[in-house]
């Protein structure tokens, strides 16, 4: 047998070899060379293991690297390779902890090196530079670089029919409002089915139907002839047949699935959506189905961004009757900034009346105070003259 030091790899090679170790070995030699778990081949063997490997806790600095910034896919990486500075796991760590370099960093101990996968899927290469010399870290050597697979697939409706290729399995924006997941190679046509996905509009509608709920809770609790008056003209609204041209398919929000909902009393609490009822009727006429709730238009300018489209839909007569108590454009317009304004007057007047009671009180208090002491000065006088008497009299009958 033959051993060579391959000073280029770090690495043993034998020649001449027909078995490596033996059941008597007690020694670590050939894990210790990096030859216990290498392949022999036509005699041959080659250590798996580069004995110049430092650990990944080796400072930056013993390697002699250089400069302190690493470009990774053009963001920037910045080290300090300084004695007692960064270490190579230090490195490892910046790179993995930036979520822009879209980049995974880990160590081969073995052969010591920084290996760098791409989180991104596809045939997607890995961009590097350094402001220094990082050549110990073995990070830029093109030949290391294995590139992913990109998908490849055909739609017969685009582009022809030609192939189409994407570094994820998952396909977007080539059909509009489809996603395409590629599960599987095959060369054989796949048929695909597309349908309008309702689970967005119900997501939708639940939403201002519990804005709704809450609006209607905090209406009730409040139990004024205001409050009631606005909870009977929302439900007007949404119970009311729409009124829509073109419509032969339906004729209220009900019929699209609204319902109800009631407490353990039979007392009205507010609505929900019952979604059997309204796939069925996404999915019999969803055209249909959009203008009874929207309308004919595209745009109605409000400030309840949930319900701004349409022209006569349900929920655009809902935006008209919310913009009537709330002005979108002036805040001080509004049925409920009028009765602020009414109930605000009201307010002042009866303070103002209180203040000229007050005033008034005041008045007479001082009056009475002034009477009094008029009084008393009458009183003390009366007094005097009594006591001039008794000792006018006295004397007399002296």
């Amino acid at each position: 047998m033959t051993a060579t030091y391959n000073t280029g790899t770090g690495k043993f090679d034998l020649t001449g070899v027909t078995s490596l170790g033996s059941s008597g070995d007690t020694s670590n030699m050939l894990e210790a060379l990096g030859l216990k778990n290498a392949t022999i081949s036509g005699g041959n063997v080659t250590g798996i293991k580069n004995l110049e490997a430092v650990s990944v806790s080796a400072e930056l600095s013993s390697l002699g690297i250089t400069g302190s910034t690493l470009t990774v896919n053009g963001t920037d990486i910045t080290y300090d390779p300084s004695v007692g500075g960064d270490t190579i796991q230090d490195l490892l760590d910046a790179i993995n902890n930036n979520s822009s370099v879209q980049v995974d960093a880990s160590y081969d101990s073995i052969n010591g090196e920084i290996i760098l996968s791409n989180t991104e899927t596809g045939a997607l290469s890995i961009t590097l530079s350094s402001d220094g010399d990082v050549s110990a870290l073995n990070l830029n050597n093109p030949t290391s670089e294995t590139l992913g697979n990109n998908a490849e697939f055909t739609i017969s409706t685009l582009n022809g029919g030609t192939t189409l290729v994407s570094n994820s399995n998952t396909v977007e924006g080539l059909i509009q409002g489809v996603t395409l997941d590629l599960n599987k190679v095959t060369t054989e046509p796949i048929t695909i089915g597309i349908a309008e996905d309702p689970s967005g509009y119900k997501t939708r509608l639940n939403n201002i139907l519990s804005a709704a709920n809450s609006m209607l809770s905090g209406l009730k609790a409040q139990d004024s002839s205001f409050s009631r008056s606005f909870i009977a003209r929302i439900k007007n609204v949404l119970g009311s047949i729409a009124g829509v041209n073109g419509v032969d398919s339906f004729t209220s929000f009900i019929e699209l699935g609204l319902k109800s909902t009631l407490d353990g009393n039979g007392n009205f609490t507010g609505y929900s959506l019952d979604e059997t009822t309204f796939d069925d009727a996404f999915a019999s006429a969803p055209d249909e189905l959009n203008k009874i709730l929207w309308g004919d238009s595209s745009d109605t300018d409000s400030i309840y961004s949930g319900l701004s489209n349409g022209d006569t839909g349900i929920m655009v007569q809902l935006v008209a009757l919310l913009d009537s108590y709330v002005d979108p454009d002036v805040s001080s317009n509004g049925i409920i900034v009028q009765v602020q304004d009414s109930l605000t007057s009201q307010i002042k007047s009866v303070e103002d009346s209180k203040e000229r009671a007050q005033a008034s009180i005041d008045a007479m208090e001082a009056r009475l105070r002034k009477q009094f002491s008029q009084l008393d000065v009458v009183n003390a006088q009366y007094q005097q003259q009594q006591a001039a008497v008794s000792s006018l009299a006295a004397q007399s009958q002296g």
